[in-house]
Parts: structure tokens; sequence; C-alpha cells
């Protein structure tokens, strides 16, 4: 749907919620940087420190123009957020520490169920007796 259009660069702001930083304000200071409503910003996510904001990759050029220029504010790009390299390798990365973990998670379970098995085996014995 609404995502599938280009390609999104994640930005990283010099400022963060130390400085009271809001979506709305970080919306505000792009808007009025590049003077131009137009900017569609994607996920914000603001830490003590710093704002990572999603740009579309056909309107990073011009943010990061505009900030050189007018920002009083630092304006970095930290990744491109689909579609390259080092994302898909991270992820394979995941991927198989998650089949390890399931892999020994399986193993303990298979114990676990032999144990009960054999307790409960064992009371119908005892009662026997």
């Amino acid at each position: 749907g609404k995502f599938k259009r280009g390609q999104k660069f994640r930005l990283k702001m010099s400022i963060g919620s130390l400085q009271n930083a809001n979506p709305r304000m970080i919306l505000g200071i792009i808007n009025d940087t590049t003077n131009d409503k137009s900017i569609s910003v994607g996920n914000i996510e603001i830490t003590n420190k710093f704002t990572f904001f999603d740009i579309f990759a056909d309107q990073v050029e011009q943010v990061l123009q505009a900030f050189e220029e007018r920002g009083r504010l630092k304006v970095v790009v930290v990744e491109e957020c689909s579609g390259d390299d080092r994302g898909s390798k991270r992820n394979d990365r995941k991927e198989k520490s998650e089949k390890r973990n399931y892999r020994s998670g399986k193993s303990e379970r298979s114990h676990r169920e032999t144990s009960k098995r054999g307790s409960n085996s064992d009371k119908p014995w005892r009662n026997r007796r």
C-alpha cells in the first residue's frame, strides 16, 4: 500500500528529547527548513540526543541540502531502509541465530518430555505395588 512508493532512507537529526523534541516539532523543523510541505516523513523515533526519521529516497537530497544551507541542526543519513546489502546481511544473521536457539530449545523440550513420561509411568508402577 502506502509504503511501496520507492526507497526510504533513515536520517538522523541532532536534536532529541533532552531538547524537548517531539514528532510534531520535528515535522515543523523539516517543513520550515526545506520550505516544502510535501515532504513525507515516515517513522519518527526520538532518543535523548537524536531523532531518527524516514524520508523517501527522492526527497532525501532536498532535505539534506536544505539543512546544510539553512538548518540550525545537523541531519545525516544513517542507512537505507530497504533493499540494501547491509540490511539483508543483518537479517540473515538474525535468522540463523533464531534457528539455533529454536534447535536448542527443542532438545531441552524433548528431555523434559522424556523425564515427565518417566515419572508418569513410575506412578502406576508404584501404585500397583
